[in-house]
Order: C-alpha cells, then sequence, then structure tokens
C-alpha cells in the first residue's frame, strides 16, 4: 500500500444520492459543494465519480472534466467502501483490496456500498483481493514503506470483526497490504459514526513523521505515546472539537493528490494555524484550503470522502 503522496492517477468519489444524507440542507447545496471538491480535486488528478444509472448523465453534466461511472451507492463515504489500492514495487502493477465492508458495524444500510470496490474492479479490469476482514479505508494509513496506522477502537470492534483477535487482523492487514508492521492505536475522535477512524487523528506526512491531532482527549494523549514510542516525529495540529451538534471536524482529514494537498478549514480561529503547519510538511505543494463546514456536516471531510487511485 503506497503513501497517499505516491503518484495518483485519479481520485473517486461517490455522489450523494440517498435522501437522508445531509438532512436539513438543501440537495442542490450539498451537490455544489461536491462540484466545488471535485474541481479543487480535478487541478491536481483526474476525477472519478460512481453514481446510479438513473443520475449517471445529470452528474456527468455537471461534472465536465469528471470520468462518471454507473455504480450504485447507499451513501458518500468512498474512502470507507471503496477498494484500497495496490500497487506492486516491483512490476508497478496496480490492483486493489475489496474489504468486507458493514457500514461500521452496520449502522447504516450498506447493502450497494458493499458491492462498490468489487464493481470499480471489474469496471477498471484491476486485480482484486478479497478479504474476510471487516475494513474501511479511513482505518488505514500508510507511509509506503511497510508501516500501517490503525485503531483497536474500530478493526477490533465487536461490531466489525468480533472473532478476529489482534494478532489475526494484523497478519491480515500485512498480507494484503503487503506491509511489515501495523501501528495499533487505541482510538480516534470520540463523536465519530466510525467509532474512530485513524484518518482524523494521525496522518503520516513522511516515512518517519506523522502530524497528529494535539491531545484534547484521553485517547488523543495516548495515541501520541504510542506514535512516539513508535520512533515517529510527531507534529501537532489543533484540535477542531464539535463543528455541529455530536459532530466532529479534524485538520486531520487532508487529502493528498500528487501536486497538492486539499486541507480542511472550519471557519475557526486555529484555521490559519492548520493550514501553515501542512503548509510546512509539503513545502513542494500547493496546499489548498478548503471549507470544510457544510460536507463536514456528514461527519467525515476531504480524505473521507474520497479514495485515492495510484499512477
Amino acid at each position: 500500500m503506497p503513501a497517499e503522496w505516491s503518484p495518483t492517477e485519479a481520485v473517486w468519489l461517490s455522489w450523494p444520492v440517498a435522501p437522508h444524507l445531509w438532512e436539513g440542507v438543501e440537495r442542490e447545496i450539498v451537490e455544489n459543494e461536491f462540484v466545488r471538491l471535485a474541481e479543487v480535486i480535478g487541478r491536481f488528478a483526474t476525477v472519478r465519480i460512481s453514481v446510479c444509472q438513473e443520475e449517471r448523465d445529470r452528474v456527468a453534466s455537471l461534472l465536465k472534466n469528471a470520468e462518471v461511472f454507473a455504480i450504485a451507492t447507499d451513501d458518500v463515504w468512498c474512502r470507507d467502501h471503496g477498494p484500497t489500492f495496490l500497487k506492486s514495487p516491483k512490476t508497478g502493477e496496480v490492483a486493489l483490496v475489496d474489504w468486507t465492508y458493514n457500514a461500521w458495524g452496520g449502522k447504516f444500510a450498506y447493502e450497494k456500498d458493499a458491492r462498490v470496490a468489487s464493481a470499480i474492479g471489474a469496471q477498471l479490469a484491476l486485480r482484486t483481493f478479497a478479504s474476510k476482514l471487516v475494513c474501511e479505508g479511513g482505518a488505514l494509513e500508510s507511509n509506503g514503506a511497510g508501516r500501517i496506522l490503525t485503531t483497536e477502537s474500530v478493526l477490533l470492534n465487536p461490531n466489525r470483526n468480533p472473532d478476529w483477535s489482534k494478532e489475526e487482523v494484523s497478519a491480515e492487514l500485512l498480507a494484503k497490504l503487503g506491509a511489515h508492521e501495523v501501528i495499533w492505536l487505541r482510538a480516534g475522535l470520540e463523536n465519530d459514526d466510525t467509532d474512530g477512524h485513524v484518518d482524523m487523528v494521525a496522518r503520516f506526512v513522511g516515512e518517519q513523521k506523522v502530524l497528529a491531532v494535539e491531545s484534547a482527549t484521553s485517547n488523543l494523549v495516548d495515541n501520541w505515546q504510542k506514535l512516539e514510542d513508535a520512533g515517529l516525529e510527531v507534529v501537532a495540529l489543533p484540535f477542531v472539537g464539535e463543528i455541529a451538534e455530536g459532530i466532529e471536524g479534524s485538520y486531520a482529514n487532508f487529502l493528498i493528490v500528487n501536486d497538492g494537498v486539499v486541507a480542511p478549514q472550519y471557519g475557526l480561529s486555529t484555521d490559519s494555524q492548520a493550514l501553515e503547519i501542512i503548509s510546512r510538511a509539503f513545502p513542494e505543494k500547493q496546499v489548498v484550503g478548503f471549507d470544510c463546514r457544510i460536507l463536514g456536516l456528514e461527519g467525515g471531510g476531504a480524505h473521507c470522502l474520497t479514495q485515492g487511485q495510484w499512477a
């Protein structure tokens, strides 16, 4: 599993179709936010959209420069229900992992989402490795050199893998991702439907360097210690907290795509500080601040909504 700063051919998004999404926000507003996100990403890579057949032509008319695929979804979190793309360091072959998916422990409908990864693999004619492990892309963070970050609160949760031991989960991750070490953090943010995805709290920005949300809760204090114990240089990102009742934002949910980084912004006094920290981590990339106050109301950001396909 390459690091996210590896060359990327395309970035996938799943179009919002289900009527319950962004309850209380007009659909046109939500779609405009998706168009805005796709346009920013499109400055750095091809954008590929999954949407049901019935909406395909309409969505294609909204996104002139995107490639639109007829793949039906229940929800928008492509990072989670989409495939985890792999790339062979020896041959350059791009393949993918199709994890078992159950919408973060059966919290929401997922019949269509559970088929997205295999559908993408089929439409792209890529070799697909199926796994019985219940896992989501937001639960995985790679440094591209064999180390994987994840959280116990997700992959060891009884609502995901009740019959798997920690050792068995580690072995499956190493086997499917071509890695040699799993660094286990305890948990993620407290108000998180995913039970604590790592991509909301700690992100690799180099083989030995991590940006991590500063220690505002006991979970994050423990994570910080584990990262340092693993010999990683840890740089603090400001804590965002709630952006709506029961919904937290995170500056860690940035998307790295080729020469760009899409960095979440929330209209807070800490926005500029977070943008500066991310810019220092990627001095040769264009860091673009992206207002996540609307998209974030559903519980994620630019990283949660996307999945990168390697070049």
